[in-house]
């Protein structure tokens, strides 16, 4: 019977070892604001580094394999130790000195992932010891080479690699290219079996892969897409199923070396017998016998299904988002977002710029449009919302649509093939001055078609729709879909976008009756006057008090719409929080004292840039609006808009849901 003494001991290491777990794991800032955010994650193993591949491949690779993962849209991340510490996304400095040939780098597992970060030693992670870190901070795909299993022989000798014991315990989803022929295939599809862990080939081919081959013989369980893979995951996950999936990527056929290579693999696996090469050594010994006796092809094709099957975790990965945002969307508050998406390029020249002459500088491509802004705002927030659009069946409309899965945002609209995605192209001066610019947004003018097209059970399952008044050009051909809105209960949120916009808005607001409307004083004193009758000469920049007596005025023309007039510096004016509630309520109202102004928050950090701070506090007060936070939801919206202001970004990362509160309702 243990002693109290010695059980007092006890729990004081278990709470150490508690304590202390944050500190053996360094996660960068990188992939923890994109879990945190819930966008697709990929780790990536390390040994490749170390023990697979020849330097500097093996460097040249790392990195080639990190930007194949974020060109679909998914944040890579690498594991490694580092001094004590596992290291989950790896700076190039890092992998660098990882890759080098006389770097002293041990080969982790489980059995000595401990003994390794005790030594504060630096270790390469095997698939198993990837898939415990990959674990500990919530990473649920990961891609490697290939996945070990039984050595010929294993019936004897019982080696068995350690990654098919943690697929049977540790519930992340492996994409691998199968088992290299040079171990036994089928004892090990066996093994896994017997562990619980589904096997699949990714695509149609059912034929499990051998690493260097399409095909070894022996058959998965099953073929699936990669849609079908990332629903299995999210369904393992809800039933809380502890065991892995291995989603087995046949190599691409340009590279598929066939069986010609099982002979090359006996003649070395006999020498390696003659040489004595065992355990843990048989591996990288072979990969570069094998390299060195098909002169350099199967290490391009080492190469190229890595690559392959790094691009292929990474659109799992982004399905997964979607799909677990989906699978929740019934429990969770939801939000429709309508309107523009665009594609903004900015020439900032360094050099005078002189008419028919070619200006030196740099050119930066960035996402907007308000309603894209204002989903992606509440993605990031957490709220999964749904997005319709226009896209243009180009390039960049594919981009926008990539990106914008990757915050959990699911896409209602398609991409239309005939126009061009909305781009607007400006030139600034060496000052920051704009020079010129051009705006390519004819795609806009279906923009009315294509939101009258979202289902209506899906308008009325939303707890808020949010509309930019991109779909509002003055003519009649956003007509029927006024009507559409005009027979909705879902409370919608309408924001102008700019002047122009406000004026096709303003005969419509009575049929349209929006719930709440966030115009900038430009919008606000067109807005006004046309619903007074009155004509408008020059901007009248009204104090917040003033405002406040004008909307207590309109409330009498507009009882159920809430106004949140933004007002630059000097914050905005919007309900106070009995008014927020009142007007979320089933009897939707707003009378004259319901009304207050809110200072803006100070910044603490430089400005750099005003684009999307308004799109930012929209984010901001719908997410609270929808959470039934009224008492703070102004308050989150002004906050929202200062981590605009001081991010080069339209929507700041910072912007997480950890801004959302508890609060009285």
């Amino acid at each position: 019977m243990a002693l109290p003494s010695q059980i007092g001991a006890l729990f004081a290491i278990t709470r150490r070892c508690s304590s202390s777990l944050s500190s053996l794991y360094r996660v960068s800032s990188e992939v923890k604001a994109a879990l945190a955010q819930k966008q697709p994650v990929v780790a990536l193993e390390s040994t490749i580094i170390s023990h697979g591949m020849p330097y500097p491949s093996n460097l040249e690779t790392a990195l080639s394999v990190e930007a194949a993962v974020r060109s679909e849209g998914a944040i890579p991340a690498t594991i490694a130790i580092i001094e004590g510490q596992v290291c989950v996304g790896m700076s190039q400095a890092q992998i660098e000195a990882l890759a080098q040939p006389d770097a002293k780098v041990a080969k982790v597992s489980r059995r000595n992932y401990a003994r390794v970060l005790a030594a504060r030693g630096l270790g390469s992670t095997t698939v198993a010891a990837t898939m415990l870190a990959c674990h500990h901070v919530g990473i649920d795909i990961f891609a490697t080479g290939g996945i070990g299993g039984v050595h010929r022989e294993g019936q004897d000798s019982m080696d068995i690699s350690a990654d098919l014991m943690e697929l049977g315990k540790t519930r992340v989803g492996v994409v691998c290219a199968g088992v290299k022929s040079i171990l036994d295939i089928p004892r090990t599809l066996e093994v896994l079996e017997t562990q619980g862990v589904l096997v699949a080939t990714v695509g149609s081919q059912l034929e499990f892969p051998a690493f260097f081959s399409r095909r070894s013989g022996s058959n998965s369980v099953a073929a699936l897409s990669e849609e079908e893979c990332a629903e299995t995951l999210a369904i393992q996950a809800e039933l809380q199923l502890d065991a892995g999936c291995v989603f087995a990527c046949p190599i691409p056929d340009a590279h598929d070396m066939g069986t010609a290579i099982d002979d090359v693999i006996e003649q070395e696996l006999d020498k390696a017998k003659t040489l004595g090469v065992r355990g843990k050594d048989v591996t990288p010994h072979l990969l570069a016998a094998v390299n060195t006796a098909t002169k350099g092809a199967s290490l391009q094709a080492n190469v190229a299904l890595i690559h392959n099957n790094a691009r292929v975790a990474a659109r799992i990965a982004r399905h997964l988002s979607q799909v677990t945002a989906r699978r929740h969307a019934s429990t969770q508050a939801s939000a429709v977002v309508m309107g523009g998406a665009t594609v903004d390029t900015t020439a900032h020249s360094m050099t005078p710029l002189v008419a028919g002459s070619t200006a030196y500088g740099h050119v930066e491509d960035s996402h907007g449009g308000v309603a894209r802004n204002i989903a992606q705002g509440l993605g990031q927030l957490g709220l999964a919302p749904r997005f319709a659009t226009t896209l243009g069946d180009d390039q960049a409309g594919h981009q926008v649509q990539r990106q914008l899965e990757g915050f959990n945002i699911e896409m209602l609209s398609t991409l239309l093939p005939t126009f061009s995605t909305a781009r607007y192209i400006a030139t600034l001066s060496s000052s920051g001055d704009l020079v010129h610019a051009v705006a390519d947004m004819g795609v806009f003018d279906q923009l009315a078609d294509t939101l009258l097209q979202v289902r209506t059970e899906i308008l009325r399952q939303a707890d808020v729709i949010v509309l930019d008044g991109n779909a509002f050009d003055g003519s009649n051909s956003s007509a029927p879909l006024v009507d559409s809105l005009h027979q909705i209960d879902t409370p919608l949120w309408l924001e102008p976008t700019s002047t122009t916009r406000a004026k096709a808005l303003a005969p419509l607001l009575a049929t349209l009756q929006p719930r709440f409307i966030s115009p900038d004083l430009n919008e606000f004193d067109i807005l006004t006057a046309s619903m007074m009758g009155l004509t408008l000469s020059q901007p009248t920049n009204p104090e917040p008090r003033t405002v406040i007596e004008m909307l207590d005025e309109i409330s009498t023309l507009l009882p159920t719409t809430g106004w949140v007039v933004t007002m630059g510096e000097a914050g905005v004016v919007a309900p106070n929080p009995a008014g927020l509630r009142q007007l979320m309520s089933q009897e939707p109202v707003i009378k004259p004292g319901n009304y207050q102004h809110y200072p803006a928050h100070a910044l603490t950090q430089p400005l750099l840039s005003v684009t999307g701070a308004g799109d930012s506090m929209v984010a901001g007060m719908v997410a609270s609006l929808i959470l039934q936070q009224y008492s703070t939801c102004v308050a989150v919206g002004l906050e929202a808009a200062r981590l605009s202001l001081q991010s080069t970004e339209a929507i700041a990362p910072e912007l997480t849901s950890a801004l959302l509160v508890n609060s009285d309702t």
